[in-house]
This record gives structure tokens, C-alpha cells and sequence, in this order.
């Protein structure tokens, strides 16, 4: 895969990046985003990606944000599909004080494919946003969205996601979902999926879900020999697991899976019995 590695260093206040990537006919690519911070200090980053696949173009897409926790963050994929194309994007939020994440993807030509994956960790005061739209303008297109949240202390996310089908475009299938757990009464998620269909001849589903851990599950683990913190921890690694084994580009997976590790657990010692 190629690799682009944003570190933030101390003496950047304010970073602004844009990369363009055009695809031509039938190639094929993975690439891996990673954003990381170098030692503490407010920084703020603006970022913009703008990806054009030509006909049969397919692109695996992952990014990774783990930030340090004073840092603000604003990012921007649009990506505009042609006849046959695809794109696979997975997103993991882990750090930040501040991330606002918008996933803007225009299907244009018919047999086009979008996967949307999204897994977001806050704790203390963190406030991550995931604003997606996927515009079907034509029919015979799919399109498949999965967000997932965790969160604790004082945290607050918000997940909104719009799919458009334009008039015309019969023949969409389109499924959109959100799952959220909050491991903390202050904790809070704003979700709001959202369905504009101007056609008629479609399929479309969305959903979300907030929850909390199960009490009977919690307790099964106590029973088999683990304490509360652990038990908490492979219920929370399960939910997550998910959206780890949908990785877009496999061969980032055991640097996705350290760092999720390594917030799960941070995130679990947050918790208030």
C-alpha cells in the first residue's frame, strides 16, 4: 500500500494539507492515512483529499487519527466515482480534543460501489463528528455504511449521515447503520442517519442504536474469573471487532489493532463503577 504520515510536530500551530488523487481506468490501489501528534501542545489541522476514479477504478482507503488529546482537527474526503468504480473507506478516531470528520462520495456512473466503515473512541472531554453524505445520481449503483461509537467520561460525538437518491436513479440499494455505547451517564451521541429518496424503484434501510453494557454479560465474565475493568474491556474489544475485521487495507490491521487496544484500555480505566 502507499503510506502518507502526517506528524504534527510542537512547533506547527496550524497545518493545512490537500492531496489529490485520480485513478484512471481499471487501476486499483490501497492507501493508508495515518495522523499522529509529536509531544503535547494546541495545533490545529486542516485537511482535504479529493479522489477521482475513472471507469473500473477501485480504491481501499484506511485512516488512522490518533492524535495527542489537546489537539484540534478538521478533514475532508470527497471522492467522485464513474461507471463500475468503487471505493472501501475505513476510519478510526482515537485522539483529538476536537475532530470533525466529512466523507463526501458522488456516484456518477451506474454499477459504482461505496463502503463506508467508521469506528470513533472518546473519552474525558473529547467531541468527534462524522458527517457523511453519499449522493446516488444514477441507479444500478450500492452503496453499504457502518459507523460504530465508544464512549466515556464527559465525551460527546455526533454522527450524521445523509444518502441521496436522486430522481432517476432506480435501481439504487443503499443501507446505512450506527451503533453507539456509552459507558458513562455523561456521556453523550447526537445520531441522526438520514434517507432523501427522489426514486421509486430503490432499496434503501438505516438504522442506529444507543446502548450501554449488558449486565448479565458483564456479570457471566465476573463469574469466569475476570474483574470488572477486564470484563469490560472484551465487551467493548467484541463491539469493536467489527469494524477491525472490515478493514479496508489488511495489511495495517496489527497497527490498528495495537492502537485500538491501547485506547480500549484507557478508556475502560474512565469508567466510574
Amino acid at each position: 500500500p502507499l503510506a502518507i504520515l502526517n506528524i504534527d510536530s510542537a512547533g506547527q500551530r496550524v497545518v493545512q494539507s490537500r492531496v489529490v488523487i485520480e485513478l484512471a481506468a481499471n487501476a486499483h490501489m490501497e492507501l493508508i492515512e495515518c495522523a499522529l501528534s509529536s509531544g503535547s501542545g494546541t495545533r490545529f489541522t486542516n485537511s482535504v483529499v479529493d479522489v477521482e476514479l475513472e471507469d473500473g477504478a477501485c480504491l481501499a482507503h484506511a485512516r488512522v487519527q490518533d492524535r495527542h488529546l489537546d489537539h484540534a482537527g478538521v478533514y475532508r474526503l470527497q471522492v467522485s466515482l464513474a461507471r463500475d468504480a468503487s471505493i472501501r473507506h475505513s476510519s478510526f478516531d482515537f485522539g483529538g480534543a476536537l475532530s470533525r470528520n466529512d466523507v463526501v462520495t458522488n456516484i456518477k456512473g451506474t454499477g459504482a460501489a461505496v463502503g463506508l466503515n467508521g469506528l470513533y473512541l472518546a473519552g474525558g472531554e473529547q467531541h468527534i463528528d462524522n458527517h457523511t453524505s453519499i449522493i446516488h445520481g444514477v441507479g444500478h449503483a450500492t452503496s453499504d455504511e457502518e459507523y460504530r461509537g465508544i464512549l466515556t467520561g464527559r465525551a460527546r460525538c455526533v454522527f450524521n449521515g445523509k444518502v441521496i437518491v436522486a430522481e432517476g436513479a432506480d435501481g439504487t440499494d443503499s443501507r446505512q447503520s450506527n451503533h453507539n455505547l456509552l459507558l458513562s451517564d455523561r456521556a453523550e451521541i447526537d445520531t441522526k442517519p438520514e434517507l432523501e429518496i427522489y426514486a421509486d424503484d430503490v432499496k434503501c434501510a438505516h438504522g442506529a442504536t444507543v446502548g450501554q453494557l449488558d449486565r448479565a454479560a458483564l456479570f457471566y465474565l465476573q463469574s469466569r474469573g475476570l474483574d470488572r475493568d477486564q470484563a469490560r474491556q472484551v465487551l467493548t474489544r467484541a463491539f469493536a471487532a467489527g469494524m477491525l475485521s472490515s478493514l479496508s487495507v489488511p495489511a495495517c490491521q496489527d497497527f490498528v489493532g495495537t492502537r485500538l487496544d491501547r485506547r480500549l484500555a484507557e478508556i475502560v480505566d474512565d469508567v466510574d463503577d
